[in-house]
């Protein structure tokens, strides 16, 4: 029984030993299978991943990180990034945008920003050295775009703003474009009526102006106030050289302003103060012209329309003249000088070896004085255009006028007095005329004579006037009377109390030229012979 039941368990042993083996290398089996197929699978996601990394793909699985990292700090599974730029981020900066040098795309920028139309005008200009923009009545965004734009442009050279009527926020615009601008030269402000409270704002910008070469203020009503408030940056600024202060209502202290101005500097080569008030002898005017003594380099100096009447003002301005060396254009047209004033200015410009135009005209000037303005040619050779416009000048004036043009020189003048010649009738022809009348005054038409076949047929050479008589009674010219004969002879002399029939051939043929010449290869006609003796 034993044995039998050891046999059995025996058998039963080894019959199911095999089935444990079987059993655990299977798990084995399938353990090792899904190992290969797991690290296959991931060996294949690794490299599509590593296949997709661009800008567009991103995923969390192409971060290099070892397995002891992670297990390093169970709570987080990525590290802790050492330097995350925190404090880079926080002190952030953003750059200044970098533009071209002409500033297009700053301007199209601010036009967006401020919510202004883009002129076309100003994009195409930028690249040139002239921003025209007269008369397009700009509002201050306009403004601030474009002279924003302006700061650095380093092409334009001339900004015209003439008549846009700027607002003093649009001039501290202008004002603080140039204190940035190192490229225009020309700025003209004309019409634009800063008034006062422009010119203070204008004032800062001159200061610093480095390049500014040219300034035109006329037309902005600055009056003596605005020209005080602008003191300090014309006298400050190193650079302006032609100034332009016309129409703008300036009188004695605007004159005592200039003063100071022109004693500080004296790099000025244009100064226009015409249609303005300085006009009175008083301090500010008198230092304004002695100060321009100073000016040594100014070239054109317009003072016209200024109504100056005063000797006493026009002494202080031949005073100036006699230093002005280097002056080549003066203009003091369209004022109230007398002759006394104008005699003293011809003396002071015979100063002035440089002068090539003098407008002098619109003035009190009397016809007789107008020679001495032309001897000014005598002392000044480089002198070339003169103007005297609306002056009346006499007849003898003309010949020496007609000189001077055949040399070149401009000389521009008014209405010419007594320039006429009289002329009275033509006494031959008149005779001549008379004469035909008579011959064919008769009332028979065998009476009537052509007196001009009778001067065809005269004789080639002279004859007394006793022999021209009796051919004219040859003639049956009966109506063709004794005094009219005599007169015809008298405008026809020859030598020797003689007649000449030759010349009055001529002349008659000149004033008739139509006569019927059939008669003049006849004979011509023979005087009566003398009666006979009985």
């Amino acid at each position: 029984m034993l044995n039998n039941s050891g046999s059995s368990s025996a058998n039963r042993s080894t019959q199911f030993r095999p089935y444990r083996l079987n059993h655990k290398s299977k798990k084995i089996l399938d353990l090792i299978n899904i190992l290969g197929r797991s690290y296959s699978e991931e060996s294949i996601a690794y490299e599509d991943l590593f296949i997709k990394n661009t800008d567009s793909f991103k995923c969390l699985a192409q971060v290099s990180v070892s397995r002891s990292s992670i297990l390093r700090h169970p709570l987080y599974p990525f590290p802790i990034i050492q330097n995350p730029g925190l404090e880079r981020a926080i002190d952030y900066k953003e750059p200044e945008p970098v533009f071209d040098g002409t500033g297009c795309e700053n301007y199209l920028r601010l036009c967006k920003f401020h919510n202004v139309p883009v002129l076309r005008r100003v994009l195409k200009s930028l690249g040139t050295n002239e921003l025209n923009l007269k008369y397009f009545g700009l509002k201050e965004k306009q403004v601030l775009g474009i002279m924003d734009t302006l700061k650095q442009n380093k092409y334009v050279e001339y900004v015209d703003l003439q008549d846009n009527w700027l607002s003093a926020n649009s001039v501290k615009y202008v004002s603080e474009m140039l204190k940035f601008n190192f490229t225009i030269k020309k700025l003209a402000l004309q019409e634009c009526r800063i008034k006062p409270e422009g010119a203070e704002i204008l004032s800062g910008g001159l200061i610093n102006s480095p390049s500014l070469v040219e300034l035109d203020l006329s037309f902005n009503s600055l009056g003596d106030e605005g020209m005080t408030l602008l003191e300090m940056g014309l006298r400050e600024n190193l650079t302006i050289k032609i100034l332009n202060l016309s129409h703008n209502e300036l009188g004695e202290d605007s004159g005592m302003v200039l003063s100071r101005i022109f004693l500080k500097q004296n790099i000025l080569k244009e100064l226009d103060l015409s249609w303005n008030n300085f006009n009175t002898y008083s301090k500010g005017n008198m230092a304004l012209f002695k100060a321009l003594s100073n000016c040594t380099e100014l070239r054109a100096f317009n003072l016209a329309w200024n109504t100056i009447s005063d000797t006493s003002l026009a002494r202080s301005i031949t005073t100036y003249l006699r230093t002005a060396k280097n002056l080549e254009c003066f203009d003091i047209s369209n004022n109230r000088l007398i002759r006394e004033s104008l005699h003293n200015m011809i003396n002071g410009l015979k100063r002035c070896k440089e002068l090539r135009v003098l407008k002098i005209g619109n003035n009190l000037i009397e016809p007789d004085q107008t020679l001495n303005f032309l001897t000014l040619f005598n002392y000044l050779p480089m002198l070339t255009e003169l103007s005297l416009e609306n002056i009346s000048v006499n007849k003898d004036f003309l010949p020496i006028w007609m000189e001077l043009k055949e040399q070149g020189k401009k000389i521009e003048i008014g209405t010419v007095l007594n320039n006429y010649v009289i002329h009275g009738p033509d006494k031959k022809r008149l005779l001549f005329n008379r004469a035909k009348y008579l011959a064919m005054k008769a009332k028979s038409k065998k009476s009537q004579v052509d007196f001009g076949h009778f001067i065809l047929q005269l004789p080639e050479n002279d004859i007394e006037p006793t022999e021209f008589e009796k051919l004219i009674t040859n003639f049956k010219m009966k109506k063709v009377d004794v005094n009219l004969i005599t007169a015809i002879m008298n405008e026809f002399p020859a030598p020797k109390n003689m007649v000449s029939c030759k010349t009055m051939k001529e002349s008659y043929m000149a004033y008739f030229p139509n006569t019927d010449t059939k008669y003049k290869n006849k004979t011509p006609v023979q005087l009566a012979p003398p009666p006979r003796e009985n």
